[in-house]
């Protein structure tokens, strides 16, 4: 489930089609839709400006969401990534950590105008989960434990 500030995205934004969306939004996604595939495309207003959320099925049972303004100004791209994709720094960082006992869940490359991310989820089992925060040369940012319940 594709969540915006920790919500369902449904509480928020309206599904459309493709052929809804202004022209420069649509030449932003068809950039980076590589070989994926729509899976949907919301929209919403944002700080009085319209915009779009994109939802690209990759390869593999991946996913890539796209966060898009109506001019076609790319806000974000996060790609979901497997454990054996992340680049060696940020691996380096994360297995420090799985080494520990934890166990590997989810990766995400997240990318904005101004910066570059890889959030990694680890189970640590007994319903609790480590969310780290890493930049590309494998430098923790930040982390906070989660319940997962």
């Amino acid at each position: 489930m594709a969540l915006f500030n920790g919500l369902p995205v449904e509480r928020f934004f309206e599904e459309i089609s493709a052929g809804d969306c202004p022209p420069n939004v649509v030449d932003t996604v068809l950039d980076c839709l590589d070989s994926g595939s729509i899976e949907r495309i919301l929209t919403a207003r944002g700080r009085h400006r319209p915009f779009y959320f994109v939802e690209i099925s990759l390869s593999g049972d991946l996913e890539r969401r796209l966060q898009i303004f109506e001019d076609g100004t790319l806000l974000s791209r996060v790609d979901q990534m497997r454990e054996s994709e992340l680049p060696h720094t940020v691996k380096s960082t994360v297995t420090d950590f799985l080494d520990a006992g934890a166990r590997f869940d989810t990766a995400d490359h997240v990318l904005t105008s101004d910066s570059e991310e890889f959030h990694v989820e680890l189970d640590l089992g007994d319903d609790l989960d480590l969310h780290l925060f890493l930049d590309e040369r494998g430098v923790l940012l930040r982390q906070h434990e989660v319940g997962d319940y």
